[in-house]
């Protein structure tokens, strides 16, 4: 099992990633509506509830003996 702090950081850097290659596409187009910076807050949304998310995910498995 990996530390919190790590799973936050990699499930930022996963979604981070997607939404800045998805902007950058819009940008290409000319069709982007929000500054950069504001493409990172559902990364950062991602990041912070990662942890309850994985600790009710955890509580269901063993919940229903899911191996």
């Amino acid at each position: 099992m990996f530390p919190p702090l790590q799973q936050a950081v990699v499930v930022f850097l996963l979604i981070g990633t997607g939404s800045l290659l998805a902007y950058i596409v819009q940008n290409a187009v000319g069709r982007a509506l929000l500054p950069p910076v504001w493409v990172l807050l559902p990364a950062l949304v991602s990041a912070l509830i990662w942890r309850p998310v994985f600790a009710v995910l955890r509580w269901t498995r063993r919940r229903f003996l899911v191996r």
